[in-house]
C-alpha cells in the first residue's frame, strides 16, 4: 500500500531545498499525489504570507542543477567508458604479448625440462659406473693389499735364506779351505824332468816365474846338494822347490826310479833351507 501524503510544512522545502530537491523528489518524498500541480498548491498553503515564488525558483535551480550534473554524469560516463575501452585495448594487447611470452616460456622450460632428463640420464649412467668402478678399485686394492703382505712374508723369508745361505756359504768355503789345506797333490816327475798330473783339478801354473826358476837354478848349482845333479835337474829342482812354494795345496812329488839323486837333494833341500816366499 501506498504511504498517504502528508501536508508539506515550510521547513520541509527548506531542508528539501537545502539537499538539493526537485518537485519531483518533493512528491517521491512526501508521497504527493497529482504530481507538480498538488505540489505547487501545498508550496501555497505553506507560504501563506506570500514568498512561494522564491521558493519555486530555488527548486527550479535544483532542477536545473540536477539536469547538469547527470548531462555531466553522461558525459563523464562516456569518458570513463572511453578510457575503460581503451585501456581494455591496451591490456589486451598486454594479454596477448604476455600469452606469447608465456608460451614461449613454456616450451623452452619444455626443452630444458628434457635436456635437464637427458642428462640426469647420463649423470646417473655416470655414477652407476662410478660406482662399479669403484668397488672394483676396492677389490683390486684388497686384493693388491694381499699380494704385498704375502710378498713381504716372502722377501722375509728370502731374506732369512739368503742370510742363512750366506753363513753356509762362509762355512763351506771354510771347510773347503781346510779339505784343500789338507789334501796332498800328487805330482809325478818323469825321468826326462817332465811332470805327470794325478789329479785333474790341480793345475801346475809357472807362466810368469821364469825368471824366478833362472835365479833359483843359479843359486843351487853351487849348493852341494846338487853336486851329482845334471844341469836339467837342477832346473827341475828349481821348479819342484817353486811349485810347492806357490801352491795353496800340500804338493808331494813322486819321483820315477832313476831320478833317485833328484829326490834325494829335493828331500834334502826341504830339510835343510827356509821354503821361498811367494
Amino acid at each position: 500500500m501506498r504511504k498517504p501524503s502528508r501536508t508539506l510544512s515550510a521547513k520541509d522545502i527548506k531542508v528539501g531545498i537545502k539537499n538539493g530537491f526537485t518537485v519531483k523528489d518533493f512528491c517521491t518524498k512526501f508521497n504527493i499525489r497529482g504530481g507538480e500541480t498538488s505540489f505547487l498548491e501545498q508550496l501555497e498553503r505553506a507560504y501563506p504570507h506570500g514568498g512561494s515564488d522564491q521558493i519555486l525558483r530555488e527548486i527550479r535551480k535544483n532542477e536545473k542543477r540536477g539536469r547538469v550534473r547527470t548531462v555531466n554524469h553522461r558525459k563523464g560516463g562516456m569518458q570513463m567508458q572511453e578510457k575503460a575501452l581503451s585501456k581494455i585495448e591496451v591490456l589486451k594487447s598486454q594479454e596477448a604479448d604476455l600469452s606469447a611470452a608465456v608460451i614461449k616460456l613454456e616450451t623452452e622450460h619444455k626443452a630444458l625440462a628434457s635436456e635437464h632428463r637427458n642428462y640426469l640420464k647420463q649423470a646417473r649412467e655416470i655414477e652407476t659406473k662410478v660406482d662399479k668402478l669403484m668397488a672394483e678399485v676396492k677389490t683390486c686394492s684388497e686384493q693388491f693389499e694381499k699380494i704385498i703382505e704375502t710378498n713381504n712374508n716372502i722377501v722375509r723369508k728370502m731374506n732369512a735364506v739368503s742370510e742363512d745361505r750366506a753363513k753356509k756359504l762362509t762355512a763351506l768355503d771354510m771347510v773347503r779351505v781346510e779339505i784343500e789345506n789338507l789334501t796332498v797333490v800328487s805330482i809325478g816327475v818323469c825321468n826326462n824332468c817332465a811332470f805327470e798330473m794325478f789329479d785333474n783339478d790341480f793345475n801346475i801354473d809357472l807362466s810368469g816365474k821364469e825368471e824366478q826358476i833362472n835365479k833359483l837354478t843359479h843359486q843351487l848349482m853351487d849348493q852341494e846338494i846338487c853336486e851329482d845333479l845334471t844341469a836339467k835337474q837342477i832346473r827341475t829342482l828349481s821348479k819342484l822347490i817353486i811349485i810347492r812354494s806357490n801352491s795353496p795345496r800340500k804338493v808331494e812329488f813322486v819321483f820315477d826310479g832313476e831320478l833317485g839323486l833328484l829326490e834325494k837333494a829335493y828331500t834334502t833341500y826341504l830339510a835343510s833351507y827356509q821354503p821361498l816366499s811367494s
